[in-house]
């Protein structure tokens, strides 16, 4: 809203300009704002008036360097996997329209799908929150790979229709959409307390390389092919390499071993 009205008061260098103000304004008392640990402020976990000794304990330790994150498989196979969702869904929602739009629907009706892939998103994030107390992250990413696998899929059958379309699109809504907050779910799991912010910044910053790459990548596949069906097939079997990859991924501090196998499920 604030860009459209710089946009409607000024030409579009000068309302450019005059954002990068209104971003600096907000930026800098923001960052004021960050502190380095909750507990700085009074806030322990469970609410308690000091932190626990495993808290003091992991605190006490050197910090995780950005190399020695960048060095653990881990944080690859983390990002991969859920690269291979989040890019694709930033991939098929941009291109939505066109498909629609190529598959016979009218343009009016083809917005619609967006609405579909929004409700749906929003749906799976409540989902996550309530399956994340009762399963395991393991669990809850082979739920969302498995379903976006699916709902990618079924798109490579735009041609029956918008039902077809409305079917892929809120499959991945619905199950993509719980990828979403995988990182922040894994990350204090995998790289503990002391790096838990670096490892996310990190991970934010790989997956984000994915996520501008795909919106070109499905376009320039249809440019090439004429069709999206190759590039939603390639995604689909890079969801069911991701499935398979799973049980390899360490869902514990390096240094540390591992927990009892039911705490992954």
């Amino acid at each position: 809203m604030i860009i459209q009205g710089l946009l409607d008061a000024y030409a579009w260098r000068q309302a450019l300009q005059l954002l990068a103000v209104v971003l600096v304004v907000w930026t800098v008392p923001a960052t004021l704002l960050v502190v380095d640990h909750p507990s700085l402020r009074g806030l322990n976990p469970d609410g308690a008036a000091v932190p626990s000794d495993l808290a003091r304990a992991e605190l006490a330790k050197a910090p995780i360097s950005a190399r020695e994150i960048l060095t653990d498989p881990a944080f690859w196979m983390i990002a991969a996997t859920v690269a291979i969702v989040t890019a694709g869904m930033k991939g098929m929602v941009t291109n939505l329209a066109p498909l629609a739009i190529d598959a016979g629907i009218a343009p009016t009706t083809a917005a619609t799908l967006i609405s579909v892939y929004a409700g749906c998103g929003f749906i799976a994030k409540l989902g996550f929150a309530a399956l994340a107390d009762r399963v395991g992250p393991r669990a809850l990413m082979s739920v969302a790979l498995g379903g976006f696998g699916v709902g990618i899929a079924v798109l490579t059958q735009a041609s029956l229709g918008y039902g077809a379309i409305a079917a892929g699109v809120a499959c991945i809504g619905l199950f993509g959409g719980m990828m979403v907050p995988a990182e922040s779910f894994l990350a204090p799991r995998v790289f503990g307390q002391r790096a838990v912010g670096r490892a996310m910044g990190l991970l934010s910053g790989t997956i984000l390389i994915a996520l501008l790459a795909t919106p070109p990548l499905f376009g320039l596949i249809f440019d090439l092919t004429g069709s999206y069906t190759g590039i939603f097939w390639t995604f689909s079997g890079l969801a069911v390499a991701g499935l398979l990859g799973l049980p390899f991924i360490r869902l514990h501090p390096r240094d540390e071993a591992a927990p009892p196998a039911a705490a992954f499920q």
